[in-house]
């Protein structure tokens, strides 16, 4: 599945080079999302079922600092290549190594399972609150942390004085290093409060984004080029807080699989138990 999803979507990166219109454009970039969407969740299940569910939050902010930083990057490598060859160029330059790249991957080991074990219904994550509620957040929290990231760009090249070299360079490195540190800091501290209550690594996230928002509210009314990548920068830290803490929280209220074993009574007992709340998931193997 990570295979197929980075084949996908850099197939799409490379025929967006391609596209004669905004039509054509845009579909090419909507397929790219499709391919992503297939990626992360199977990535993140990987990693989430091979370390202990104490450090859950880090490993996947570890994970996730690979398609923050290549996202950030990608901020000025491309405005880069957009000065330099045009707009056009730059989709074949990144579509190429992640087709290498898929080719490689479909060579990754698969986790060993035992052969009794079986997934948990889809219709019975939906009968559970905290997933829902973590899911529907995901998507607002993914809609307001990409858009000033994709648009950030553009917004201070038209309306605070930046050339287009410099809006990707000083904001595309402003973003890697403070989603670097915010990135890792928000995973620490959702293990550490998820050892004092239940909730502490679902309150990370909320926290995050309380304190980054009139940060980037301040940036994008600041009369100065310093006052704007200050506020970004110590928005852009606070706001990705949530990246560790989201993924593990969906994966600690979720049950991975239902275990088919000799007593099915007790699976249906325990699978009640984290409907209703008293569980918060199957433990790991290895928790």
């Amino acid at each position: 599945m990570i295979s197929y999803g980075v084949l996908f979507w850099s197939g799409a990166t490379f025929i967006g080079g391609l596209a004669a219109s905004f039509r054509s454009l845009l579909m090419t970039r909507a397929m790219v999302g499709v391919g992503e969407a297939a990626y992360s969740p199977a990535a993140s299940a990987i990693i989430s079922e091979s370390f202990s569910r104490r450090i859950r939050a880090r490993v996947q902010g570890i994970f996730d600092l690979g398609m923050f930083i290549g996202g950030a990057a990608g901020l000025a490598m491309g405005a880069i290549l957009a000065e330099w060859v045009g707009w056009r160029p730059a989709f074949f330059v990144v579509g190429i190594p992640g087709l290498l790249l898929a080719l490689a991957i479909v060579r990754l080991p698969e986790a060993p399972r035992a052969p009794s074990e079986k997934n948990a219904p889809i219709k019975e994550l939906f009968r559970i609150p905290g997933y829902v509620l973590a899911l529907i957040s995901g998507w607002f929290i993914a809609f307001a942390g990409h858009s000033y990231v994709i648009w950030g760009t553009e917004f201070v090249y038209r309306y605070k004085g930046f050339s287009l070299r410099q809006a990707g360079t000083l904001l595309g490195g402003i973003v890697v290093l403070a989603g670097v540190l915010g990135v890792m800091t928000g995973a620490v501290v959702a293990d550490r409060l998820a050892q004092a209550f239940p909730w502490g690594r679902a309150l990370t996230p909320a926290i995050g984004f309380l304190v980054s928002a009139p940060l980037i509210v301040g940036a994008l009314h600041a009369a100065t080029r310093t006052g704007v990548l200050g506020c970004f920068f110590v928005g852009s830290f606070f706001m990705t807080w949530y990246h560790g803490p989201l993924t593990a929280t969906i994966h600690d209220v979720t049950p991975p699989r239902a275990p088919a074993d000799p007593h099915p009574s007790i699976s249906r007992f325990r699978l009640r138990n984290v409907l209703s709340g008293r569980e918060r998931s199957f433990p790991s193997p290895r928790a």
